[in-house]
């Protein structure tokens, strides 16, 4: 079966990256796109860890008790990305159904959010257009 439907992709935030900080937590694993997206990653000079630092708990005990848990993270970005395959293309790159997220952690807010269907090539290349700081054209 080769493609059967149109592909299309819907991205909600982008915001440029700073590449003074190379550093992402990626999901573990290797299926699917994020084979290629940690290579690229690790190929460019970029740091990946799988987990996030270790959970905080800092404040005081007391009359007026004062306590906050909080998670810690050793990288700049977290990668969150999920996909399940639909179809194939025309070049035999799998179809998908995609949502991919960055998330900056010094700040807290989503700075690269995209969903859609498309060629798993087309979602990593506009990923490393992203990370690149080239112009994303999403079909």
């Amino acid at each position: 079966m080769v493609v059967s439907g149109c592909a299309y992709s819907r991205p909600h935030i982008v915001q440029p990256i700073d590449n003074s900080e190379k550093s992402m937590t990626v999901p573990p694993g290797s299926s699917g796109a994020l084979f290629d997206i940690k290579t690229y990653l690790k190929k460019n000079g970029w740091v990946t860890k799988i987990f996030r630092g270790p959970i905080r708990t800092q404040g005081a005990v007391g009359k007026n008790t004062d306590v906050k848990t909080y998670d810690t993270f050793m990288t700049r970005y977290t990668l969150f990305y999920g996909s399940h395959q639909v179809d194939l293309c025309f070049n035999f790159s799998p179809k998908v159904k995609f949502d991919l997220s960055v998330v900056d952690n010094k700040s807290g807010e989503e700075v690269y959010m995209v969903n859609g269907e498309d060629c798993e090539d087309v979602v990593i290349e506009r990923f490393r257009d992203w990370i690149e700081g080239r112009p994303i054209k999403w079909k």
